[in-house]
């Protein structure tokens, strides 16, 4: 009766062990059996390429079979386009534009033309004298040197019009006060009385024009003996120079026509018509006749000489050429 126990017990043990070794052989373990039914399935898609082109997956068979299988699509199918879409943004692309038309040399309007300046020169004698006369005066007061000034100014003034000199032709165009102060000495003595030593000057200037050129020495005399001592020069001037500047202007013009026929001359070209003119400046008050000057004037009636103006005035023209 145990023998009959003993051989069913061994028999069944048997039994396990072949069908556990029958299990191992075709598809393995349970649990490797059951971890390959619960791992998913992995797809891999490239960018750009149409679902279910390019998957590429290992996808479990159901669990009766437990047979993993694996399908790859050829690598020819899983190409990008991403890359034949940046060859095609990288290549240059040429444009031309609109075609521009050169303008011929000889289509072009170019003004001709030949500039030159004129210079017209009239002498004269002047008609006029324009002197400046001042006093100056000094005192440690300044209303005392004021007061002065005034009275030796007034002196002058008196003398000029009784040489004819009429008020219309005395004009001031001066007033000035300044101090004068010497630098410091040795201290005074005790004894000695303190007095100021800063001295005031006063200066007075009046602008007188003399037309009648024979006086000019008698009016400076008056003007010296009534008291003034400071005289700056006296200038010749013609009174209205209007009549020697139209002919200045006229000589000017001449000059310049003479001069731009030579050059047309020289250039062998015929000279056309007047383009422009424009009267050159020289100086802030325009064209002047120069001045003559005396100076060096002393007592007794000094000598002057009024001399010859030159009046000059200066043209540039502009002449159209063929």
């Amino acid at each position: 009766m145990r023998f009959r126990t003993l051989v069913v017990a061994l028999g069944s043990t048997l039994l396990l062990l072949a069908l556990v070794f029958g299990l191992a052989t075709v598809g393995g373990t349970p649990a490797a059996v059951q971890a390959a039914q619960n791992t998913p399935t992995r797809t891999v898609q490239p960018a750009n390429t149409p679902v279910g082109t390019a998957t590429v997956g290992a996808t479990a068979s159901p669990a009766a079979t437990g047979t993993v299988r694996a399908t790859a699509t050829p690598r020819a199918t899983a190409t990008s386009t991403r890359a034949v879409t940046q060859t095609a943004i990288q290549t240059p692309t040429l444009e031309t534009g609109p075609v521009i038309t050169l303008t011929p040399t000889g289509a072009l309007n170019i003004t001709r033309t030949i500039t030159v300046i004129g210079t017209g020169n009239v002498e004269a004698s002047p008609d006029q004298a324009q002197v400046t006369i001042g006093v100056e005066t000094s005192n440690t007061s300044v209303r005392n040197a004021v007061d002065e000034n005034n009275r030796q100014m007034e002196a002058v003034i008196d003398a000029l019009q009784n040489q004819g000199i009429p008020a219309r032709n005395i004009q001031t165009s001066g007033f000035n006060i300044f101090s004068e102060t010497p630098p410091p000495g040795p201290e005074p003595q005790a004894t000695q009385e303190v007095t100021p030593t800063t001295r005031y000057h006063v200066t007075q200037q009046v602008n007188v024009v003399i037309t009648d050129l024979d006086t000019v020495s008698d009016v400076l005399d008056a003007a010296i003996d009534a008291g003034a001592n400071n005289i700056f020069g006296v200038n010749f001037t013609i009174g209205n120079p209007e009549s020697l500047r139209a002919q200045a202007q006229r000589r000017a013009m001449q000059d310049a026509l003479r001069s731009a026929e030579n050059l047309a001359q020289l250039a062998n070209v015929t000279l056309g018509g007047v383009v422009s003119i424009s009267e050159v400046i020289s100086g802030p008050g325009g064209p002047s006749p120069l001045r003559a000057a005396a100076e060096g004037l002393g007592g007794g009636g000094p000598p002057i000489q009024s001399g010859q103006l030159t009046f000059t005035q200066q043209l540039q023209v502009t002449f159209s050429i063929r």
